[in-house]
């Protein structure tokens, strides 16, 4: 049949089908039963090709997820990948620096060794190491290098309250010190570079506090 056939439809074919086999025209109630059955598999048709329609549109959904958490598991192990290398290269890295320093007697060459490797780690614009001085009461510039060039720092007192070198010392723990300067500002340490990012390392051996290190830079 060539027309949209429906559940009603279908009812109404029985029904003439009927009406003729109450008349006694079973030719007519015959050829309308056979439409009634037509209609009946245009119906199932459509049905199963609905079903299967659906049915592959949620093959092809599971299969486009199933596609894109691979591809984002591939993108996770390649990240994992690339982080495990980079962290592979650095500590091997580290392992070369400290075996240099410890090839070194003078700390003038140590300090010189760790400026000259830190510089492939990070970018830096200032390097300064301070030394604790027998009284453990102040921190002394020992090795000071900005932008290539030696320049002078002053001697910082440990119980300083502005200094970020002196409460490195006292919470003997690592500070990261981030900020944005405003056109005008003077800088942190007066003829320095303005800095936007500054690490504090405090430098020990065992429980004992000897220094402090800073790597700072005029970038964020």
């Amino acid at each position: 049949m060539e027309f949209f056939a429906s559940d009603e439809q279908v009812a109404q074919l029985e029904a003439m089908a009927q009406e003729y086999a109450q008349l006694g025209d079973y030719a007519a109630a015959w050829e309308w039963d056979c439409k009634a059955a037509a209609a009946r598999e245009i119906i199932h048709a459509r049905e199963a090709n609905n079903r299967a329609a659906a049915m592959q549109l949620t093959h092809q959904s599971d299969r486009e997820q199933a596609q894109a958490a691979h591809q984002r598991e591939l993108a996770s192990e390649a990240r994992r990948a690339e982080i495990l290398q980079q962290t592979s290269d650095t500590l091997q890295h580290l392992s070369a620096i400290g075996q240099e320093i410890t090839a070194h007697l003078d700390a003038q060459q140590v300090f010189e060794a760790l400026h000259h490797h830190i510089h492939h780690l990070f970018e830096v614009t200032s390097f300064v190491i301070y030394l604790l001085d027998s009284s453990g009461t102040s921190l002394v510039p020992a090795f000071a290098i900005e932008n290539g060039q030696p320049f002078a720092m002053r001697t910082v007192a440990v119980q300083d309250l502005v200094a970020n070198s002196a409460r490195c010392v006292r919470e003997r723990r690592e500070i990261l010190v981030n900020h944005d300067p405003q056109p005008g500002q003077p800088t942190w340490v007066p003829g320095t570079v303005n800095t936007r990012s500054a690490l504090f390392a405090p430098l020990m051996l065992a429980e004992r506090v000897l220094g402090v290190m800073t790597v700072q830079n005029a970038r964020p």
